[in-house]
């Protein structure tokens, strides 16, 4: 085979590489990720030098909730292009998902770095700040010992039993609230207190107590995954078409949507798609489920 002949195959498997790719894209925009992640990793085995295609794929692989592969993938682009941007912006949202919220800050931090008019990045960053403050986040490091110092003996497993020694009753009686929040913080500490058997049935009754009107007013500030799942859990055990659709709505214009709801696990959004059928068996407005079946699904 000539030089030439070599050139025209490398540039035909590109070509194809690039067709792959944009057919991934179409996919990905139609709701086929599963589709989309195979077409990103034809382009990935027809040409692997091209960090844009390992990008695309983590962000399918954000999208079905698979945020170490999605890691992968963007330290594979940062080894082609150090300096990819969208590598290092998906690499942090894949850390802040796997709780490595350090190294997801300095992630954010390297993409407003190179790019300061990237506000996604900029929320990103200041969301992630916060949230280390408020739970001081500490991250564990393995001890790294020289071998001289490491210990000979081998490791033994202890088993653990759990014993109320004291016979003292753990059980406690959570109440609803007695006003309604007056904030998003008071919300969320108010949340956070219903816990136990009956939590479901206490936060879906909080909501109701709260009203859809309210519900507009106290969700604004950017919301966790973790919370987002819990609201979508709880409203879908109330009958209240209004509550429900109040809830989702305003859910969908808090800041970072568009990214948090990728991180919806595929549980989430069988939940999702129940809520969706009780509306339409409520009789609820067409036009306003079609509304919320775009913004989520």
């Amino acid at each position: 085979m000539t030089e030439r002949d070599t050139h025209f195959n490398d540039r035909k498997r590109r070509e194809e590489a690039e067709t792959q790719k944009e057919i991934g894209n179409k996919h990905f925009k139609s709701g086929d990720i599963d589709e989309s992640i195979k077409c990103y990793t034809n382009a990935i085995q027809l040409f692997a030098a091209n960090p844009v295609f390992y990008c695309n794929r983590s962000m399918a692989y954000l999208k079905k909730g698979l945020p170490l592969e999605a890691h992968k993938d963007c330290d594979l682009a940062l080894n082609i292009d150090h300096n990819c941007i969208k590598a290092l912006y998906r690499r942090g949202l894949s850390r802040r998902h796997l709780f490595r919220y350090s190294l997801a800050a300095e992630d954010f931090k390297r993409v407003v770095t190179l790019d300061p008019n990237n506000n996604e990045a900029k929320r990103e960053l200041e969301s992630i700040q916060r949230l280390i403050v408020s739970k001081a986040v500490v991250d564990i490091k393995p001890i790294d010992k020289p071998i001289g110092f490491q210990s000979n003996k081998p490791l033994t497993r202890v088993s653990i039993t759990e014993k109320n020694v004291l016979n003292i009753s753990t059980e406690f009686v959570v109440k609803l609230p007695q006003k309604v929040p007056k904030n998003y913080y008071q919300f969320e500490c108010d949340w956070r207190q219903l816990i136990g058997k009956n939590s479901l049935q206490l936060r879906v009754d909080y909501l109701q107590m709260i009203g859809p009107e309210d519900i507009r007013t106290l969700l604004t500030s950017t919301l966790e995954p973790q919370m987002m799942s819990d609201l979508l859990n709880t409203i879908c055990h109330s009958n209240d078409s209004q509550l429900i659709y109040a809830v989702l709505s305003q859910i969908s214009k808090t800041p970072r949507f568009d990214t948090i709801v990728l991180f919806l696990s595929q549980s989430d959004q069988k939940v999702l798609e129940t809520i969706i059928d009780k509306l339409k068996r409520n009789n609820f407005d067409e036009k306003l489920i079609s509304e919320i079946k775009i913004s989520f699904l």
